[in-house]
């Protein structure tokens, strides 16, 4: 497996690094799920480091060092040595003060993964991967062997690509909705009390304290504590924090309005009601609010006004 310089990882983690750097880092992320995984158990150490440091004063950059001095001789990463590598690390932390949760597969404990201001990428220890959303928080309960399901606890929104296992179902509580699979991949969502569900790949059964409803891919969910309302996936928007790309076919402006508020924590108004239904066919990949704002602008001939406190279209 390509490696690259620790040293590098981190200034990107902790967002220090050029932007040549960056691209050199995604690159390497892409290449290989193995350097995800690496990376991932890089930034949970340094993340759990740097919150602790806050809390008793702890010099990380100190431990950091020790690390490195310690793992120079260790610089290619192989999936077989994950346990010694955060054994290591887990060590050096400790030798400061620094409690690390060290994640395997072995581990009965609860685990915590947040992603705040970016969005996340991680392998559960049953082999399920699970994308979070920034602002969300997943809890995994591993629980003693032998138990008779997995069981996550979700705030936000995530996309889930669950390893099927029959004897052990796989269940999420979201608000108050319960999730239940066996092996599938599907989006879930919290807003409030209401709790969205897209299905992309195999069932997924979903409940409240009134009913229980299965959806198949393709289909969604809208959930509360006493209703269930299934529809037809009608857009690709919900994938947007995972692929970067807005696809827009046939959508209503008022739609594209709706999903850009939120992406970009921004408030634009239409304020003609005319141009509520103005449809636009396009896709917006990785595009800055600015210039998806611009081809709207030309595309649908809306003058675009920017105030401090909102974005007018009329």
């Amino acid at each position: 497996m390509k490696t690259l310089n620790d040293d590098l990882l981190v200034k990107v983690i902790i967002g220090e690094a050029t932007e040549e750097e960056i691209r050199q880092v995604d690159e390497w992320l892409a290449a290989d799920t193995d350097h995800r995984k690496y990376f991932t158990g890089l930034e949970k150490i340094w993340e759990a480091g740097t919150v602790l440091k806050a809390e008793e004063d702890v010099d990380v950059d100190k431990a950091w060092a020790r690390f490195r001095a310690r793992t120079a001789q260790k610089t290619t990463f192989h999936p077989q040595k994950r346990r010694w590598w955060m054994a290591v690390a887990a060590a050096v932390l400790l030798a400061t003060g620094v409690w690390v949760w060290s994640v395997s597969r072995q581990q009965s404990h609860d685990l915590i993964f947040t992603a705040e201001t970016l969005i996340k990428t991680d392998t559960l220890p049953d082999g399920s991967t699970v994308t979070l959303n920034q602002n969300s928080v997943l809890k995994y309960s591993g629980g003693p062997a032998g138990k008779k399901y997995r069981e996550v606890t979700l705030q936000g929104e995530a996309f889930f690509d669950v390893q099927p296992d029959r004897s052990r179902p796989f269940i999420i509580s979201a608000g108050e909705t319960k999730i239940t699979v066996l092996g599938t991949s599907f989006n879930v969502k919290i807003r409030g009390r209401k709790t969205e569900v897209i299905v992309e790949s195999g069932l997924v059964q979903v409940e409240n304290t009134r009913q229980i409803a299965r959806v198949k891919p393709g289909e969604k969910i809208t959930a509360d504590s006493l209703l269930l309302e299934k529809h037809p996936v009608k857009d690709e928007f919900y994938r947007y924090y995972r692929t970067g790309k807005l696809v827009c076919k046939d959508t209503p402006l008022q739609e594209l309005v709706t999903h850009l508020n939120e992406i970009y924590q921004v408030n634009i108004e239409i304020e003609n009601p005319a141009l509520h239904h103005k449809k636009i066919n396009t896709v917006f990949d990785h595009l800055p609010l600015s210039e998806i704002l611009r081809v709207i602008s030309e595309t649908l001939q809306v003058k675009v006004i920017q105030t401090p406190a909102k974005i007018i279209l009329k």
